[in-house]
């Protein structure tokens, strides 16, 4: 699986993704490790102290 894409409104589709992954343990230890590294760079202290400074700027003008 190179990537799990679901197409909207099509929950039988989903269904069977995650029947799959569920069945292959190093599917779903790679796609938690890409989520975490996502959630770490997107929800960092860093991140988070950029965006609300974009905020506060933007709200500045």
């Amino acid at each position: 699986m190179d990537g799990i894409l679901v197409p909207p409104q099509q929950p039988q589709v989903l269904a069977e993704k995650l029947e799959a992954v569920a069945r292959d343990a190093k599917e779903a230890a790679r796609l938690g490790e890409a989520g975490r590294r996502k959630v770490e760079t997107q929800f960092s202290s860093e991140r988070s102290a950029e965006m609300l400074a974009q905020m506060l700027q933007r709200a500045a003008m």
